[in-house]
């Protein structure tokens, strides 16, 4: 029920559908009946299928309607919470699979810039249908709040030892890798914004859902659908970081293909304070050029 009365389009298509075949069916029955080349009896008894056929998708449709608002009404009041890596995946792929936008609001958008850019890319193209994507990350000429980051997620998991350069680097490989895929699919607009803040969470929400996820392991995910309370919150939060954010021009530049030259002009036109080295540069690089998502294992 919630496949065909979830989704706007496929409703419309469905009930334009029934109505059709309903329409063909009176028709028949009012205009079409009695056929003189037929006996009475014969001509009671299809007319009874059809009154009969007609009731029962009407009766159908108002019963399946009737279950589907009060699964939804269950849903508004439903979350779901998960730890696990491969059911958080999957909520993911399920969430780019069924989208036409997309906004992320995190630290580095490194799993967005693995998996999330890449992805929606491909569906994009294939469906030849426009994406709007934007992202929040972290602001990389800001030292004190990258620091601050760094010490938390050092807090939270003591294999990281996380540090000023490597947050910049990763800042830097999410960025320009959104620049790599819009100069190479006419399907996707991005839009990054840049905030002066963190946050202990960071969220992904499409169209139809909304994953909020920390940096912490230990605490679970939370997945709420459009049809939940929590969903609209979460947009409006998104709305409210970003209104607090500074949108960086990603388009005003010539970079196509990812090389060292076009990644050090986009970086001293966007971020002139920092003065990646060449060292520094060339692990960004590679880090954009990964197609392996590191964090699936």
């Amino acid at each position: 029920m919630d496949k065909l009365f979830g989704n706007h389009k496929v409703r419309k298509q469905f009930l334009y559908f029934v109505i059709s075949i309903l329409i063909l069916l009176l028709i028949i029955r009012f205009l079409g009946f009695p056929i003189k080349a037929l006996e009475e009896t014969t001509n009671k008894e299809i007319i009874s299928f059809i009154d009969k056929f007609v009731t029962s998708i009407i009766t159908a449709l108002i019963v399946g309607y009737f279950i589907y608002k009060l699964q939804i009404d269950e849903k508004k009041k439903s979350l779901e919470f998960t730890s696990s890596s491969p059911q958080i995946e999957d909520k993911l792929d399920q969430a780019r699979n069924t989208c036409d936008s997309w906004k992320f609001s995190g630290g580095l958008g490194r799993y967005t810039r693995y998996m999330t850019l890449p992805e929606l890319s491909n569906i994009s193209s294939k469906k030849r249908e426009t994406y709007k994507i934007e992202l929040i990350i972290l602001n990389p000429e800001n030292d004190i709040l990258l620091q601050k980051y760094a010490d938390f997620r050092n807090n939270v998991n003591h294999k990281a030892n996380w540090n000023i350069y490597f947050l910049r680097k990763e800042i830097l490989a999410t960025i320009y890798s959104a620049v790599c895929i819009t100069k190479t699919n006419q399907f996707l607009e991005i839009d990054i914004f840049i905030k002066d803040f963190f946050t202990l969470s960071r969220m992904d929400i499409s169209n139809e859902t909304a994953i909020i996820s920390r940096e912490d392991p230990l605490i679970p995910t939370i997945i709420c659908y459009k049809e939940s309370y929590l969903f609209k919150h979460y947009k409006e939060e998104f709305q409210q970081v970003k209104r607090q954010s500074k949108k960086i021009d990603l388009y005003n530049n010539d970079s196509i293909l990812p090389d060292i030259e076009n990644l050090e002009l986009l970086s001293k036109k966007l971020f002139p304070s920092i003065g990646f080295s060449k060292i520094e540069l060339n692990d960004i690089l590679e880090e954009v050029k990964k197609t392996k998502n590191p964090f699936k294992k």
